[in-house]
């Protein structure tokens, strides 16, 4: 992550742009996709889960919790969709989900993070009911945006190492400089 003295590093700013790129990728890319092939709402879904991954990408974050994160998600679709048809089971359910998720900040801001998402994806999808037909269409589009904001992410993290290093070397240069 970009410390406040690093900030207006080049590599350090091109870092935090990065990252608003790669969000950006991951939200617009499927939609503009989605619009020009005729299937805007494919497109939708699969932009808003690459927008939900890319926002768990937060300090501790791996591969392992955002690949989690990510079947989450396309579950959460999956069973709100299903759910939407019935009204008090869909009230109980986001209640039990809600106070679950919340309960994940237990295991640090990631999996807060996660679950704070699983219970927007699940609440939204309640209100666009519908079959196992268009529950699987949804589960399967936020698996592709999830995985292609995870590929994003991935590219942004092997990017951040190399960035980071160079950084401190050059935090360790200007300190020797200081110093002589």
């Amino acid at each position: 992550r970009v410390q406040a003295n690093n900030l207006f590093h080049p590599r350090a700013f091109f870092r935090l742009e990065a990252s608003g790129v790669r969000t950006s990728l991951a939200a617009v890319l499927p939609l503009i996709v989605g619009q020009i092939t005729g299937y805007p709402a494919i497109g939708l879904f699969i932009g808003l889960s690459g927008l939900y991954l890319s926002v768990s990408d937060k300090q501790g974050a791996t591969f392992s919790t955002l690949l989690l994160g990510l079947f989450l998600n396309a579950a959460a679709i999956f069973a709100g969709t299903l759910t939407g048809n019935y009204v008090w089971l869909s009230v109980i359910l986001l209640f039990v989900l809600a106070f679950a998720a919340g309960m994940m900040s237990v295991f640090g801001e990631v999996a807060g993070q996660i679950g704070f998402v699983i219970t927007l994806i699940f609440a939204v999808a309640l209100g666009q009911a519908g079959g196992v037909d268009a529950a699987s269409e949804r589960f399967f589009a936020f698996l592709a945006g999830g995985a292609f904001s995870l590929a994003l992410t991935l590219t942004l993290w092997r990017f951040d190492r190399k960035t980071s290093s160079a950084i401190d070397e050059t935090d360790a240069q200007k300190e020797i400089e200081r110093q002589a």
